[in-house]
């Protein structure tokens, strides 16, 4: 055998590795830089807390086993490498010169990050990151069915389940996005909706969703002893309407006629600020055992308020999907998502105390000294953002018109992704801005998709 055969292999090798660590170590920069992973307030709940009602405990779970217990650098590692799979694969399978050939699909997955605020999402204790992963998964599974290999369907469809599992929205996103995609899938098939080439994607994606729902509801049902899908819909149904004041003015006639626990502080209820979710936070929601057996009242109330005032409620929704579109980044000044926590933060929370002891490593970080907000690229990020949809579009017109439906099929579905997330949260939750973030990324990684499609043949 010639030398130049193994000296060959082994290049290719070192090369793969190289571009699988500048991927993983682009992924998790901010947190390098930061000096700790970034946290957020929600963020204690996860570590070690199963019994948090507000999400579903698979993200703990994954906190947990990730970080050994110890060390939440850990957590982001493994979330740079879950990511790093997840570019790969799909490069892999939607661009044909990428098949076969990992360094290829890897050096687009490290152009697509480059741009995009993927990175800030990894770097998160937080499983932000996972929702639009599952998205596009849903997406390439569907329209890319055919031509994937078994072992990447297996991957995809693990992430659909995963990003299903740690946040009970992206169940409901998952399975609209399924039905936008069969209607496209169908388009790209040249068949009709009920043949075997479209519905065996979608058969595989519900299953996936439905799977997820199941084991929420068998979790809920272990930690809380409820066997219900989300446990907490009616509180967080009713802290909404509370948060744009539509509560308020009905809550003295709906008191009036049955005695709920929160009738006791409506002078408090009265007070409370737009967007503040004061009612979450400020004790009013523990005082009435909200996130327990006061669900059910609440859920009650949200129902009555909508009823009475559907129009009003549409309208909110409408304004702060809006709001929520036009403003994708983390440094908006109203809400300041990468804002220092507080000195107490993680206390009262079931942290081992390996766990605990991290918390001084956190008090050094710079997201606790604001230095991590002011390095933050946020016009940067604005215009790239804005910038990639303009080219997905673009992007999008271009394939249909050359004849490939499936790459228009996937600019569309990304938008419907994208459309679905902002009107969905702003309707349910508000203009926060790290809703519309989560997704944002996806833009470059399909313009970057879509333009690598434009080559017949992979590189030499």
């Amino acid at each position: 055998m010639s030398r130049a055969g193994p000296a060959g292999t082994m290049t290719d090798v070192r090369k793969a590795i190289a571009g699988w660590v500048v991927l993983v170590v682009l992924l998790v920069a901010p947190a390098i830089w930061n000096g700790f992973p970034l946290v957020f307030y929600d963020t204690a709940g996860y570590l070690g807390n199963f019994r948090y009602p507000a999400s579903p405990p698979f993200y703990t779970a994954w906190v947990v086993v990730t970080s050994l217990r110890t060390w939440p650098e850990l957590v982001v590692l493994a979330q740079g490498l879950a990511t790093a799979v997840f570019l790969i694969t799909v490069f892999s399978v939607v661009v044909p010169a990428a098949r076969r050939r990992t360094r290829y699909a890897t050096v687009l997955a490290i152009v697509a990050v480059l741009p995009g605020q993927l990175p800030w999402l990894v770097s998160w204790l937080m499983p932000d990151f996972l929702a639009g992963i599952a998205f596009l998964s849903v997406i390439v599974l569907m329209l890319f069915w055919n031509g994937a290999p078994r072992l990447q369907k297996a991957l995809l469809a693990s992430f659909v389940l995963f990003g299903c599992l740690v946040a009970t929205a992206n169940v409901a996103l998952c399975a609209m996005l399924c039905a936008v995609c069969f209607v496209l899938r169908a388009w790209v098939a040249g068949q009709a909706l009920w043949k075997g080439r479209v519905v065996l994607p979608a058969a595989a994606v519900g299953s996936c969703v439905i799977f997820a729902i199941l084991l929420m509801m068998a979790a809920n049902m272990v930690r809380l002893g409820k066997a219900e899908y989300s446990p907490v819909t009616g509180t967080m149904t009713f802290a909404r309407l509370a948060d744009v004041g539509l509560a308020q003015p009905q809550m003295p006639a709906l008191c009036a006629r049955k005695r709920y626990p929160i009738c006791a502080f409506l002078p408090e209820l009265a007070r409370h600020h737009r967007h503040e979710q004061n009612f979450l936070w400020d004790g009013l929601a523990d005082r009435t055992d909200a996130f327990g057996a006061g669900n059910a009242d609440y859920a009650e109330l949200g129902r009555q308020i909508i009823a009475a005032d559907p129009v009003g409620y549409m309208r909110e929704g409408l304004a702060d999907g809006l709001a929520l579109a036009a403003h994708p980044t983390l440094d908006e000044p109203e809400y300041e998502e990468l804002r220092p926590q507080g000195a107490d933060w993680g206390a009262g929370q079931r942290l081992t105390p390996r766990m605990a002891a991290t918390l001084d490593r956190l008090s050094a970080a710079r997201q606790q000294h604001r230095t991590l907000l002011a390095a933050y690229a946020g016009r940067f990020y604005r215009g790239a953002t804005f910038l990639s949809y303009v080219l997905l579009a673009l992007l999008s017109w271009r394939s249909g018109r050359k004849g490939d439906r499936a790459g228009a099929a996937l600019g569309l579905a990304t938008f419907a992704a994208i459309g679905l997330e902002i009107v969905l949260h702003g309707l349910l939750v508000g203009p926060y801005p790290r809703y519309h973030t989560k997704v944002s990324w996806l833009g470059w990684v399909v313009v970057v998709a879509l333009v690598a499609r434009w080559r017949r043949r992979a590189p030499a």
